[in-house]
């Protein structure tokens, strides 16, 4: 069996809406009628006299101490550090004596020296007859002084012909010494350098002219001389060959003067 179709009824769109609840409302309204009437009752029923307050008895009080309190001076910490005027040297630095200003403008009367008419000058002539001046002669052109310049009288030329020993050669010993001779010759002569080479035994092995005198002559040759003396010089031994240089500075005499003195 088939169950019979449902039917369908039409309802509207306004009676689906709930209705608004309305208890809310009544209870605000409830409630600020409540406070008006009790600020009601309150205005009608309060007093409108001014508020005194009660005076106060019997309250701690609190007032402020000057300086003067010695309790509360003990309590500084600059009492003792520090210059303080309640400290003991108080006494002392606080109180400055000053002294009395001296009064300037005391003037004393004028007393006028007494001039003695009779004396006039006479300081001045007891002066000058105890302090006599010295007499000066007044010379306005002083002579002349001669002053004469020192001659020297030093020689400057060697007494006698000599040798210089230069070099390595100069620390040895020379055993038998070299006399050069008194050259007769009317010139000064530039010396004679030598260079010589000593064999180990002291004995000159070589000796060679390296500076001349410049000095040329058929009798007297001062180069030759020199080469000579070298060449017969002795010397201390030594380990090995040594070289060194010989000087020889000439002494010239003039040949006019020494046949001069001789015919005298």
């Amino acid at each position: 069996m088939s169950e019979p179709a449902a039917k369908y009824f039409p309802v509207s769109v306004a009676a689906l809406e709930p209705e608004p609840r309305r208890g809310g409302r009544r209870i605000v309204f409830f409630a600020g009628l409540f406070f008006a009437a009790q600020f009601a009752f309150i205005f009608l029923l309060g007093t409108h006299r001014p508020v005194v307050p009660r005076a106060v008895t019997d309250a701690p009080r609190f007032t402020l101490a000057g300086n003067a309190n010695e309790f509360i001076a003990l309590g500084d910490p600059t009492l003792f550090a520090l210059p303080h005027a309640q400290d003991f040297s108080a006494q002392v630095w606080t109180k400055v004596l000053r002294p009395d200003a001296p009064d300037f403008r005391w003037q004393e009367p004028p007393r006028w020296l007494l001039l003695d008419a009779k004396n006039l000058g006479g300081a001045l002539k007891v002066y000058l007859q105890t302090n006599a001046a010295a007499e000066t002669p007044l010379n306005f052109k002083p002579e002349p002084q001669v002053d004469f310049p020192e001659v020297a009288t030093e020689v400057f030329f060697p007494a006698q012909s000599s040798v210089q020993i230069s070099g390595a050669l100069a620390q040895r010993t020379l055993l038998t010494p070299i006399n050069a001779p008194t050259l007769a010759v009317n010139d000064v002569l530039a010396p004679s350098r030598v260079q010589v080479l000593v064999a180990p035994n002291g004995s000159v092995f070589s000796a060679v002219l390296l500076e001349s005198c410049n000095y040329a002559d058929v009798i007297i040759k001062p180069d030759q001389l020199a080469l000579q003396l070298a060449s017969a010089a002795q010397f201390a031994p030594a380990a090995g060959l040594m070289v060194g240089e010989l000087l020889f500075k000439w002494h010239t005499e003039p040949v006019a003067a020494t046949g001069s003195t001789e015919a005298k």
